[in-house]
């Protein structure tokens, strides 16, 4: 249908006035049947009626009920009122909410013309609102407008429409913005619904295959019973199950804590906001640029589709809704399975593995899904390289790193993956470093059988080809030329290539990266970036890019810091950027040894920076080596402002103290904090060896001191330093 009018004619007008009929009177009449079913003064009671709060939940779960329409329901301010739902809504909220009892035939089928039941009017009007929508074109001869008004019409004043408004309607004058305003409400109207149905046949197909999962398992049961081989284990409860897979969740975003930017920079930064140049290759064909830029393995793969979530690697991609003529089009394309095996390219230093590692992260925190995945299983190639013994599946899904003792899977939980592999997602990290790669599916003797012993190459080889945990997601990692040999050899169903930023690129993300900060950093940044030809070259691998920006960030900080033309107002009103607090505080969380240059950096600038800088230097929950450590008290000069130093939660032992104390009475510090570590006796006795003459406070509670140490150590400081306030 058009939406344009280029000429109007009456036809045009026909049509507009009848969407208008259809639109503000169905709404009326609509209206009128919702507040029969929830009068207006206990609106607000039935919607918060747990039953009905959770059928909408469901429904915007689903994406059923739109953002906007939620906030009409559940307003933060003022209470709902039905006179503020359109016509979209009041048809959801019947279907679901109001109990109405189903149309003699059915709430798709034209009901008898003696049946005037509330239920039978919505069904008429949505009826209506089809046959509109099928029109090609928006126009309508006087015949069909006349025929269409006037059944329209004996609905809408069954339901208390005026007469009179209906008549005026007819005649009044009707402009151009009125004429698509009401088409584009019936568009509207007519998507939801189509949405609604393509759900329905989601839920029925994903129904289908459950009931045919569940013939196969009472199949598979019984042969179990009869079988007189060894007795399979119980597979473990549903609740057990739920358990594990929140204590797999917390593990995952545990062991992956060091790959969230931290500290000084507060967004999460999630996998799509790293990845942005990720291409699905389609087909058989290569392009011939691809030929022309890679000069071996030719792997023909006929289409490119550039992707903006990484979520979208691991579905098909549906077209576009456009108006109900495609709805079976699309209704067919559901039926179609999501990729089960996909391999991921990248060349070397691209971020195969960092991508990797921030896939299983965001699904642990949600803030990615795949379809039905709820378990994940991060395996790098490299840790199999040393692995000489059989191995059952169950051992090698343990070997993840990212595993820990409450997380490790046992018979039970092995069986139910058996019988629900397709909530299973397993990525093999970095194929082309392994060094049995080339056996990958030479060696596939022995029973395919998830439970049975095998050398690992055997075992890899079978999860590769879905000879085992045929219904689980398979990614493999690896560079381009082995990742186009395995994809030869086992036709992947999808193939997808990490590129690196090109030059243009890389400009974009810094200037996203300081879309909100101040102008004048935004400018220098991009002045600095612009200007190093080892920035723009180092940068064009996505994530070495995210790391640069974190430092050119930091200098732009001492240098718009030190700018005589800003104002003291203007300084102060930008301190949250330069991430320190207005009572002098510097606090860091999850500091790694990447970010050190930065931090140090940091620390350098305050003496110069205002009148008032920074004072304390907080470092919590970060596991500091030595060479952080050294970094990190090589800045704390005499030149440097910070006097208060907290390293708490650091995993510090006696070795990072010795470092410490070495150069401590270099430093202004007059605190010392060093709570929640694990310094012993001889940590201690470093630190007392070495106490600055100049240190009022000392803090080394929670560490694994023992009792007899601190009895002297209390004794010491009391003789030795009486100024001090020691916790032990």
């Amino acid at each position: 249908m058009a939406t344009g009018w280029s000429t109007i004619t009456k036809e045009n007008t026909n049509f507009a006035r009848l969407c208008k009929l259809l639109i503000d009177g169905g709404t009326h009449a609509l209206r009128v049947i919702f507040d029969a079913k929830h009068p207006p003064h206990d609106l607000k009671k039935h919607l918060m009626d747990s039953r009905i709060h959770n059928i909408l939940k469901n429904l915007k779960a689903k994406k059923l009920l739109r953002p906007e329409q939620w906030n009409r329901l559940y307003p933060s301010v003022g209470i709902a009122t039905s006179t503020g739902f359109d016509i979209t809504l009041l048809s959801l909220l019947l279907r679901n909410i109001c109990n109405l009892p189903t149309p003699v035939k059915g709430w798709n089928e034209e009901p008898a013309t003696g049946s005037v039941n509330a239920e039978d009017d919505v069904v008429r009007l949505r009826l209506y609102r089809n046959k509109l929508g099928h029109i090609s074109e928006p126009a309508l001869s006087d015949a069909d407008f006349n025929k269409y008004w006037n059944d329209i019409e004996t609905v809408l004043l069954r339901h208390g429409v005026n007469k009179t408004a209906i008549d005026s309607l007819k005649t009044q004058s009707f402009e151009t913005e009125d004429k698509n305003y009401y088409i584009k409400c019936l568009k509207e109207w007519i998507a939801d619904e189509a949405d609604r149905v393509i759900h329905e046949v989601k839920e029925s197909v994903t129904e289908s295959e459950k009931r045919l999962l569940e013939k196969v398992d009472n199949v598979e049961q019984k042969v179990d019973q009869l079988s007189s081989e060894r007795p399979s284990s119980q597979p473990a409860k549903s609740k057990d199950v739920q358990l594990y897979c929140e204590k797999l969740r917390e593990a995952i975003i545990t062991q992956t804590d060091d790959l969230q930017p931290k500290g000084m920079i507060h967004a999460p930064m999630k996998t799509d906001d790293i990845f942005t140049n990720v291409v699905v290759h389609h087909g058989k064909e290569r392009c011939p640029e691809q030929m022309q830029s890679s000069g071996q393995h030719p792997v023909h793969r006929k289409t490119l589709t550039e992707i903006k979530h990484c979520s979208e690697i691991f579905v098909h991609k549906d077209e576009n809704l456009t108006f109900l003529k495609t709805l079976r089009a699309k209704i067919r394309k559901l039926r179609k399975k999501n990729p089960k095996r996909i391999i991921v390219s990248g060349e070397p230093g691209i971020g195969k593995t960092l991508f990797s590692q921030k896939l299983v992260r965001d699904l642990a925190k949600n803030s990615i899904s795949i379809p039905d995945a709820e378990y994940t299983y991060l395996i790098p190639f490299r840790l199999l390289n040393s692995l000489d013994k059989e191995l059952s599946l169950q051992e090698l899904l343990n070997l993840s790193p990212l595993l820990n003792e409450a997380t490790m899977i046992d018979d039970a939980l092995m069986e139910y993956f058996s019988q629900h592999s397709e909530k299973l997602l397993i990525v093999l990290d970095g194929f082309d470093e392994y060094k049995n790669r080339d056996n990958i599916l030479k060696d596939d003797e022995g029973p395919n059988d998830s439970k049975a012993k095998m050398p690992v190459t055997a075992l890899v080889s079978k999860l590769i080809q879905k000879k085992i945990l045929s219904n689980a997601v398979i990614t493999v990692t690896s560079r381009p030329g082995e990742a186009d040999e395995l994809n030869q050899k086992i036709h992947f169903d999808r193939y997808v290539e990490i590129s690196g930023f090109s030059e243009q690129q890389v400009i974009e993300f810094v200037e996203k990266y300081f879309s909100t900060k101040p102008e004048e950093v935004k400018n220098m940044a991009l002045s600095k970036v612009k200007e190093s030809a080892h920035y723009i070259s180092f940068g064009r691998v996505p994530f070495r890019c995210l790391l640069i920006l974190r430092l050119v960030s930091l200098r732009c900080l001492h240098e718009f810091g030190q700018d005589k033309r800003l104002t003291r107002q203007e300084l102060n009103t930008n301190r949250d950027y330069r991430y320190w607090s207005s009572d002098g505080l510097i606090g860091l969380l999850g500091v790694t040894d990447t970010d050190w240059d930065g931090i140090a950096m940091l620390v350098e600038s305050t003496a110069t920076s205002i009148s008032s800088p920074p004072h304390t230097l907080s470092i919590g929950d970060s596991p500091i080596t030595i060479t952080g450590i050294k970094r990190l008290m090589s800045s704390l000069s005499t030149n440097c402002s910070i006097t208060r130093l907290e390293l708490w939660l650091c995993n510090l032992n006696d070795e990072h103290v010795k470092c410490l104390c070495k150069d401590l009475q270099k430093t202004k510090i007059t605190e010392l904090d060093l709570d929640g570590n694990k310094i012993t006796d001889g940590g201690v006795y470093d630190i007392m060896v070495h106490l600055p003459s100049n240190l009022t406070e000392l803090d080394l509670s929670r560490n694994n001191i023992s009792a007899k140490c601190k009895k002297k150590s209390r004794q010491f400081c009391s003789d030795k330093y009486p100024g001090l306030e020691l916790y032990i």
